[in-house]
């Protein structure tokens, strides 16, 4: 689900970068044809009333030389930090799920915070309120997609616990 303007928005996610575009088509941050995104479906289907907005830290798809995707380099990050900082203040989020640890290792950072070490499990996600709003680094979503896809009940029911704790729901 991605927003409309001037909605009020009370949960953004924001994952590392672009997808590869194929066929030219538009290419939704976290869209549900991912497995990122299929996951965060699942999440946001189980919250109707709230509203979701989906981004990414790095705004193209960072390629290699052969055209394969890559992670992003600092640099990139760095780059496009300030595009991502713009679009937290005019959707002014109450909460910001980092999504993997590239991502909440480097806002975080830049946001002069220090980053948990590791996850150990679904209930141990890190926490830090930033100008009244909630950033919470949590595992990849594609990454329990792909590697832990027994548990994703659990993690959607994690996220939704973490989302009605701090939303006060």
């Amino acid at each position: 689900m991605t927003t409309k303007k001037n909605k009020k928005i009370d949960i953004m996610w924001v994952g590392l970068s672009h997808k590869k575009e194929r066929g030219g088509t538009k290419f939704i941050p976290l869209g549900d044809d991912t497995n990122s995104g299929k996951v965060i479906f699942e999440i946001e289907k189980g919250l109707p009333k709230l509203n979701f907005h989906r981004t990414n830290l790095v705004k193209f798809a960072p390629v290699d030389k052969n055209n394969k995707l890559r992670y992003p380099t600092i640099s990139e990050m760095e780059t496009d930090f300030s595009l991502l900082l713009k679009e937290i203040d005019k959707l002014n989020p109450k909460i910001v799920f980092l999504l993997g640890s590239k991502v909440a290792e480097f806002v975080l950072k830049k946001k002069n915070q220090r980053p948990s070490k590791s996850q150990k499990d679904w209930q141990s996600y890190e926490r830090v309120i930033i100008n009244n709003v909630y950033f919470v680094s949590i595992f990849h979503p594609s990454y329990v997609y792909v590697y832990k896809r027994k548990e994703i009940e659990k993690y959607v029911d994690a996220i939704h616990c973490i989302i009605l704790d701090l939303l006060s729901i």
